[in-house]
């Protein structure tokens, strides 16, 4: 019986850990969006953030978002479909089951002006702009700034000085 209870116990704070992961997640993604700087061409009525294979991220996202704006435009998180185009994305998070896609929205999002952010090891150096690094009981992020230039965006001086940077 007892170690049925450790059981639960370890799956249940396994499960409570996950989920505030995810609410770490929504807030790093939500803080990238205030502090990039995105071309001219690229402004349109709302911000939109699109997420890859993630549900809880994703409803995690909107609830934080939920009637926020960013210099007065209104922040929008859709569920991003294979083949839709990333020209409204402002952000596509890419989870980690669709890693093996971040070739392919690597030039996308550059081709659009989207900031791909990832959450798997080693994509920051494989396109993604920004990729999400688990140190255990911490969340922190790589910024890989060629890809960030590639992308005609541009990060805070702020975002920059709490990221990893990688080449």
């Amino acid at each position: 019986m007892r170690h049925i209870l450790s059981f639960l116990l370890i799956i249940t704070f396994s499960l409570l850990a996950q989920a505030q992961m995810e609410k770490y997640k929504a807030i790093f993604l939500y803080k990238f969006a205030q502090n990039f700087e995105w071309p001219s061409n690229k402004n349109s009525d709302n911000y939109t953030i699109g997420v890859f294979g993630d549900l809880s991220l994703q409803d995690e996202l909107a609830r934080l978002t939920n009637g926020r704006t960013i210099n007065g435009k209104p922040i929008e998180v859709v569920k991003f479909v294979p083949g839709n185009s990333l020209d409204p994305l402002c952000i596509l998070f890419i989870a980690d089951k669709n890693k093996d896609t971040i070739d392919l929205m690597s030039k996308a999002g550059k081709a659009s002006n989207t900031v791909i952010v990832s959450e798997s090891p080693g994509l920051s150096k494989k396109g993604a702009c920004i990729n999400f690094v688990n140190n255990g009981n911490s969340l922190k992020f790589e910024l890989n700034e060629a890809n960030l230039n590639e992308s005609n965006v541009k990060a805070s001086g702020s975002i920059k000085s709490l990221a990893i940077l990688v080449n």
